[in-house]
C-alpha cells in the first residue's frame, strides 16, 4: 500500500470514528456499504473495506453478515469528542521530580546552541565521513548478529582496550581495560558517580564558574553544591577546604576549567589529592578539551597523580568527533567498577555497541590521532581568525586569556548589560552564551562566552561585524 493510501484509509478511519464518538452515528448505527462509501468519498473501495476492519478490531463497529456493519451497542451515547476535550493541565509529577525537572540540563546557556559563535560544539564538517564510513562497513562485514543481542554494559571490549592504548600515549594515564567503563558521553558518566557516590544533602564542591550540566547532575543526585571559586589557576582548594572541609565529592576540570579555562598548577593538585585521602572524599575529574590547548603543554591528567584510588576520570568524543555519538568513558578505582556498572545498567543496558564496535575499528586503524591533529590545527585558524575580527570590529570587548578549549571569553565593557547584549546577539543569530550562568552564585565577571571551533574562518568578519551590530542595539 503506498503512502497516499494509508493516509486514505487514516482519514476514512478518523472521519468515522469521530462520527461514533460524537454520537453523529449512535450505536446500532447501520455504515453504508463499502462501495456506496468509496464512490462518495472518491477513494478506492479496498480504502473502505481495511477502515472498517480496522474500526471493528479496535471496537467500534460489528459486522454482521449478510446485514452490512454497525455501531456497536455499548459505546456511550454522547461520549465527547477528541478535539473537545480541555488542554491538558500540568503534569503532576513528585517533589523529586519537580525538584529535578527544574534543573537547568543545558551545557550551553542563554537560549541557542548551534550556529555562528556556538560555545562547545565541533565543527560537522570535519567530521572523518569517509573513514568512518569505511570503518562502518568493516564492522558489519564482520557478522550483524554479533550487534543485535543486549551490549556489555560496561562497554564493548575491544574499544575499552582501545581507550587504555589512547589514553596512556596521549594523556600518560595508565589504566587498564578492566577499569573503563563506556558511557553516553562525560554527562551519563558524571550522573552515575554521583548517584553512586552521593546521598541526598552531602555536600559538594562545584568550580565556580564551571561546568553547567555537570552541576546539574551532581544536583540530581541530591548533592548540596559548595560553589569554589574558580581562576586562571583553576579551583581554589583551600577556599573549598574552608567553605566545606568534609564535602563528600569535588567535580573539577583541573586542565581546562570552564569557562574560564583555569588549569591547576602542581601544588593544588596535590593539596587536591591530599584533601581527599583526608576526607575519605571523591575527585570526578572532567578532562574537557584536554586535546585543544593552544599556550604550554598539554597537561597530564590528575588521575596520573592519584595514589589513593580517589579520582574517577571522565573523558568524551564529543568534541574530537561528534556529540551525536554519545561516546564517553570512566576510568574508575578497581572497587568502583562493579557498582558503577551495575548502576548505569538500572538506567539503560549499555551505550549502543554497534558505535562502539566502529568507533574501535578507527581507532584500531590509528585514524583517530590524525584526525585529531587536523582539527587542531582547523581550530587555531578559526581561533586566530575570530580574534582577529573581534580586534577589527568588536574593541570594546576584552578576551580574557582562555589557553585551551573551543570557545573565547569576552569581557563586557561595565555600561553595557549582559542580558541585553545577549538577547540582541541571538536576535541576529548568533549563538552566544551569558558568562553570568555559569556561576553558582553572584557573577564576578560580565561577559560573553564564544565559540569559534563552529565557525569557519572566512565567516569570522560576519560574526564579528554581528556581534558588534548586538553591541549597539544593547
Amino acid at each position: 500500500m503506498s503512502l497516499t493510501d494509508q493516509t486514505r484509509q487514516g482519514a476514512v478511519f478518523d472521519q468515522l470514528r469521530r462520527g461514533i464518538l460524537s454520537g453523529t452515528l449512535p450505536a446500532n448505527a447501520r455504515l453504508p456499504p463499502t462501495r456506496a462509501l468509496a464512490e462518495e468519498l472518491g477513494v478506492a473501495r479496498q480504502t473502505v473495506v481495511l477502515a472498517y476492519e480496522r474500526l471493528a478490531a479496535e471496537g467500534y463497529v460489528r459486522a454482521r453478515t449478510g446485514s452490512g456493519t454497525f455501531v456497536t451497542a455499548d459505546l456511550p451515547d454522547a461520549a465527547p469528542a477528541p478535539k473537545n476535550l480541555p488542554p491538558p493541565g500540568p503534569a503532576r509529577l513528585s517533589c523529586r521530580g519537580a525538584a529535578l525537572a527544574a534543573i537547568p540540563a543545558t551545557a550551553r546557556p542563554g537560549g541557542i546552541s548551534a550556529g555562528l559563535l556556538a560555545a562547545g560544539v565541533p565543527a560537522p564538517e570535519l567530521f572523518p565521513a569517509q573513514a568512518w564510513a569505511r570503518c562502518s562497513a568493516r564492522t558489519l562485514a564482520t557478522g550483524l548478529q554479533d550487534f543485535a543481542r543486549y551490549p556489555d554494559p560496561q562497554g564493548y571490549a575491544p574499544l575499552r582496550a582501545q581507550i587504555a592504548a589512547h589514553l596512556a600515549a596521549t594523556r600518560g594515564l595508565l589504566a587498564e581495560p578492566e577499569q573503563i567503563v563506556v558511557t553516553a558521553g562525560t554527562q551519563q558518566a558524571l550522573a552515575v558517580a554521583a548517584e553512586l557516590l552521593l546521598d541526598p544533602g552531602d555536600a559538594a564542591w562545584v568550580e565556580d564558574p564551571g561546568y553547567i550540566a555537570g552541576r546539574g547532575a551532581l544536583r540530581a543526585a541530591g548533592a548540596a553544591l559548595v560553589g569554589v571559586p574558580s581562576g586562571a589557576e583553576g579551583l581554589d582548594v583551600a577556599a573549598g577546604s574552608a567553605l566545606a572541609p568534609q564535602a563528600r565529592l569535588a567535580l573539577v576540570a583541573p586542565s581546562h576549567a570552564t569557562p574560564l579555562g583555569g588549569a591547576l598548577p602542581i601544588g593544588q593538585r596535590l593539596a587536591l589529592l591530599d584533601w581527599a585521602a583526608r576526607e575519605k572524599a571523591w575527585v570526578l575529574e572532567d578532562d574537557c578539551d584536554a586535546e585543544f590547548r593552544w599556550e604550554g603543554r598539554p597537561l597530564p591528567p590528575l588521575a596520573t597523580l592519584d595514589r589513593g584510588g580517589r579520582v574517577i576520570y571522565c573523558g568524551t568524543f564529543s568534541k574530537t568527533l561528534a556529540p551525536a555519538l554519545r561516546l564517553g568513558f570512566a576510568v574508575l578505582p578497581a572497587p568502583l567498577v562493579e557498582p558503577f556498572v551495575r548502576l548505569r545498567t538500572l538506567a539503560d543496558r549499555g551505550t549502543g555497541e554497534l558505535g562502539q564496535a566502529v568507533l574501535a575499528e578507527f581507532m584500531r586503524q590509528g585514524l583517530l590521532g590524525p584526525h585529531v591533529r587536523r582539527m587542531r590545527t582547523e581550530y587555531m585558524r578559526r581561533r586566530a581568525a575570530l580574534l582577529g575580527a573581534l580586534d577589527r570590529f568588536c574593541p570594546a570587548l576584552m578576551p580574557l586569556a582562555t589557553p585551551g578549549g573551543l570557545h573565547l571569553v569576552l569581557r563586557l565593557p561595565p555600561e553595557l548589560e549582559e542580558t541585553r547584549v545577549v538577547r540582541a546577539a541571538h536576535a541576529r543569530d548568533l549563538a552566544v552564551a551569558p558568562l553570568g550562568a555559569y556561576f553558582l552564585g553572584r557573577p564576578r565577571l560580565a561577559g560573553l562566552v564564544v565559540g569559534f571551533a563552529a565557525t569557519p574562518a572566512p565567516r569570522a568578519a560576519e560574526a564579528a561585524r554581528g556581534l558588534a551590530a548586538a553591541l549597539r542595539a544593547a
